[in-house]
């Protein structure tokens, strides 16, 4: 498990790192959630695409049954938001998913 932040300029290849990171991971058989700063939905149906049930905001992160080995990437300005809120809607996400990764690419 693990979150990656991926962060850049306009043109350079932040989405592409991400797809590469997200493709990996489900052909290796683990869960992967991509978040880019685009993407609409609410945070927790976002999160609830990495569980194998419904999500009650306040629950532990501890007490969700998760998909095997899933990895969380977030890319954008709009990155650390994100990450909070998942926090908050199951707080201890940081912990059960971590460590978190952060992966600037060059400016374009």
């Amino acid at each position: 498990m693990s979150i990656v932040i991926i962060t850049g300029g306009k043109g350079s290849g932040k989405s592409l790192v991400a797809n590469a990171l997200r493709n990996s991971a489900i052909r290796d058989g683990r869960g992967a959630l991509l978040v880019d700063d685009n993407q609409d939905g609410e945070h927790i149906h976002l999160l609830e695409k990495l569980s194998l049930q419904k999500i009650e905001p306040g629950t532990e992160a501890d007490k969700i049954e998760w998909k095997k080995d899933p990895t969380i990437i977030l890319v954008g300005k709009k990155a650390g938001a994100t990450l909070d809120a998942f926090e908050k809607i199951a707080p201890g996400v940081k912990k059960k998913f971590g460590p978190v990764y952060t992966i600037d690419t060059a400016k374009g």
